[in-house]
């Protein structure tokens, strides 16, 4: 009897130690879990980006007191039955001295009248080069927006507001634009010059 109240005994605390085995392996495999989606989260945040052929480069000036402008125009609008998209990228763009600092793009025909600006729809994607990740990211959802006019009127010149804008973060040390601008017609879409580029201000 007092045998068998030992095995019992050892039967009991070997099973409560196998219970604590069980449940502490249970913890670290979500915790192990929690790790690699963690990893599959932050590796998901890079984007390849070797195939987007950049059309014009710019540096980004940050010598000014009051803040600059980096921006390339498409020379025509060929770019986009020839390949969709023009790509400008933007370097030297991180800069510790801007309070803001905004990548941008827009038609530079569509101010031309009502007709071309309000049937004119821009959009673009943003990627930047974040030092923190250490690869190319997608910065913000791709954007489209269509003209609105602003007729002007004295020494105000006519304008269309069809700019896709995005906030660039701190992290980041260059951007490419992906953009096209295209004037719906009777005939179909046809392409437009389109400006693309950043800007920052103190």
């Amino acid at each position: 009897m007092k045998r068998a109240m030992i095995l019992l005994a050892s039967s009991l605390v070997s099973s409560f130690a196998l219970v604590g085995c069980v449940a502490d392996a249970t913890d670290l495999d979500a915790e192990l879990a929690g790790l690699e989606e963690v990893e599959e989260t932050s590796q998901a945040l890079c984007v390849d980006i070797s195939a987007l052929q950049v059309d014009q480069t710019a540096a980004q000036s940050n010598s000014s007191d009051v803040g600059s402008f980096a921006l390339r125009e498409s020379p025509d609008n060929t770019y986009y039955s020839s390949k969709g998209n023009y790509v400008v990228e933007v370097t030297n763009v991180k800069n510790a001295f801007a309070s803001t600092q905004t990548a941008m793009a827009y038609s530079v025909n569509a101010p031309k009248s009502k007709s071309v600006c309000e049937h004119t729809t821009t959009t673009a994607t943003l990627y930047g080069f974040d030092e923190v990740e250490g690869c190319w990211v997608q910065i913000g959802a791709t954007k489209s927006k269509t003209g609105v006019y602003y007729p002007g009127g004295g020494f105000i010149q006519p304008s269309c507001d069809d700019v896709v804008s995005w906030s660039i973060p701190k992290t980041v040390t260059k951007v490419r634009i992906k953009g096209k601008s295209v004037l719906q017609t009777t005939f179909g879409p046809a392409g437009q010059k389109i400006a693309e580029g950043t800007s920052w201000s103190h």
